[in-house]
């Protein structure tokens, strides 16, 4: 904002000046300004081209430390904004424990003159001795509903590569596929294969014999040997699933007389347990948030101001002086020729 000291005004009726627009002296600006910074460097130059000796180094360090102060003010606004949804998820993780509390608590009261079973835990930080039927009814269960979805995910696999190429990675991501040593080795041997296949590309072309061997290797492994790995292995857990079944129907039974209030009771307290945990692990990010945006310095400072420059840093008398003497020249030129 421009505000002239009333000294100017003394002794004169009228004083006269010109308003020009902001973005047109900016464009200026920034046409005269040229900023280095090597590449992967850390350090970057900026220098600023003024006919006005005195005013360009205040200029040019008003630019630096504007550029400062909005690379501070951005990264304040980054961490703000952290805190602000850490804080909010922090408030939505603490209803969520207090809920999780009042539920275990409510169901506690209102369930306080039936039975428990030992079998289960019934409360954190307690030792206890799980029985033989819940061990094993939880062991089965655990282990029928894993098998499930490794076939189902088998399954899925070898569907989409009927559609297209076979994908190792999605078969590496299903634990029994692991357990299955013929279809792990042929997997193993695809992969192998294909990076053979692509150092060879780079120095053969197709057409070559060992390129043309290593494809047909490659078709034999997608097409052929993995789909009937898996095939057999899908089979397999189609048996053990069976199996399991069978014998969770037996522990079923042996489990019947388990209280419902036991289970439910439970599941409870591990939903206590799982909000409980969320909510300091959230905690904890919120109050490094915190700290974070207090202690917030800028990524940028100015390690050396600018000071006004002694000489120019180039002249361009020389080289008018110069046009001038041509010019001259060759309007005489011109006028003898006449």
């Amino acid at each position: 904002l421009w505000a002239p000291a009333s000294a100017l005004f003394k002794g004169r009726a009228e004083i006269e000046f010109k308003l020009t627009d902001p973005r047109l002296e900016l464009q200026k600006l920034m046409a005269d300004l040229r900023a280095q910074m090597p590449e992967k460097g850390t350090f970057m130059r900026v220098s600023l081209a003024s006919k006005e000796k005195n005013r360009v180094a205040g200029v040019l360090n008003a630019i630096s430390q504007e550029f400062v102060d909005i690379a501070a003010d951005l990264k304040r606004r980054k961490l703000t904004e952290l805190r602000v949804a850490l804080d909010s998820q922090v408030t939505t993780a603490y209803q969520n424990l207090r809920e999780a509390e009042a539920r275990l608590k409510n169901f506690q009261i209102a369930t306080i003159t039936q039975p428990r079973s030992g079998a289960l835990p019934v409360s954190p930080g307690l030792s206890t001795t799980t029985g033989d039927a819940t061990a094993l009814y939880t062991q089965q269960r655990v282990q029928l509903d894993q098998l499930r979805r490794d076939r189902q995910q088998i399954e899925a696999v070898l569907e989409r590569g009927r559609a297209g190429a076979i994908t190792v990675d999605a078969f590496q991501t299903i634990p029994s596929v692991n357990l299955a040593p013929q279809l792990k080795q042929a997997l193993s041997d695809l992969t192998i294969r294909e990076a053979e296949m692509s150092a060879l590309l780079q120095r053969y072309t197709p057409d070559h014999p060992m390129v043309k061997s290593t494809q047909q290797t490659i078709d034999h492994l997608r097409n052929q040997a993995i789909p009937q790995y898996a095939q057999a292995l899908i089979d397999q857990l189609r048996y053990q699933e069976s199996d399991l079944e069978g014998r969770l129907r037996q522990s079923a039974t042996e489990l019947a007389a388990v209280p419902t209030v036991t289970i439910t009771e439970t599941r409870l307290t591990r939903d206590l347990q799982a909000a409980d945990e969320l909510f300091k692990m959230l905690n904890g990010r919120l109050e490094e948030a915190k700290l974070s945006e207090l202690s917030a310095i800028p990524d940028v400072r100015v390690l050396d101001w600018a000071v006004a420059p002694q000489k120019p840093a180039s002249n361009s008398a020389p080289k008018i002086i110069l046009m001038a003497l041509g010019a001259s020249v060759g309007l005489a030129v011109g006028l003898a020729l006449l």
